[in-house]
């Protein structure tokens, strides 16, 4: 049997689209936005500090909120801030 490269796995965070395309394929996009609509309940105006935000999608479960999201990866924050830098504040800190 074959030996898995680890370093490939490990790569896949590191890259916001390839990312994306797994939490998709997992269903893991799905079932956040099931559980903030169910259990967070989201109202317009609400603050919302997303601490390991990631790529930052779930920004769009927030209407008009007042939102800051916070990753230790400054490419996951380059590409929210490029995609959803209108709807809110996103930073990176470690």
């Amino acid at each position: 049997m074959g030996k898995i490269n680890q370093n490939r796995f490990s790569d896949i965070p590191k890259n916001s689209k390839i990312y994306l395309l797994c939490q998709r394929v997992i269903g893991a996009i799905h079932s956040r936005r099931r559980y903030i609509e169910e259990y967070v309940r989201p109202i317009p105006n609400q603050r919302v500090l997303d601490v390991g935000c990631g790529p930052g999608y779930v920004v769009e479960y927030f209407p008009k909120s007042d939102y800051i999201g916070l990753d230790i990866n400054e490419r996951y924050i380059q590409y929210v801030s490029c995609r959803y830098g209108w709807k809110g504040q996103f930073f990176a800190k470690s």
